[in-house]
């Protein structure tokens, strides 16, 4: 409904705010403003992983105005194409006291 929607978007601007509050500090006016004139929900969402990657309000601020991702200094953006991190491989050592030709079967 309208009311669930506009709860969802008052929700998504407070949590773009107080992300960007807790990293750097007190937020400037002008940026509170522009961030709660924002309606559309995807641009918000946007702006919730940009306040969570930008390196500072300034890198935040061109986000804002769609100008770029907002990286984090120092490292690409989460998904930057490198696939999921896989579990290290499993160690196939032998217990202690075996040696190579002996197995598990028939020691219980």
């Amino acid at each position: 409904t309208k009311w669930e929607r506009e709860g969802l978007e008052r929700g998504r601007r407070e949590d773009v705010l107080r992300i960007l509050e807790v990293r750097f500090g007190p937020v400037p006016k002008a940026l509170t403003r522009a961030v709660e004139a924002i309606t559309d929900q995807n641009h918000l969402a946007r702006l919730i992983d940009a306040a969570a990657l930008a390196g500072d309000l300034a890198a935040f601020s061109k986000a804002l105005q769609g100008k770029t991702r907002a990286a984090p200094r120092g490292r690409g953006p989460i998904g930057s194409g490198r696939g999921p991190r896989r579990p290290a491989a499993r160690s196939r050592r032998r217990p202690p006291g075996r040696t190579k030709g002996e197995s598990n079967r028939g020691q219980r």
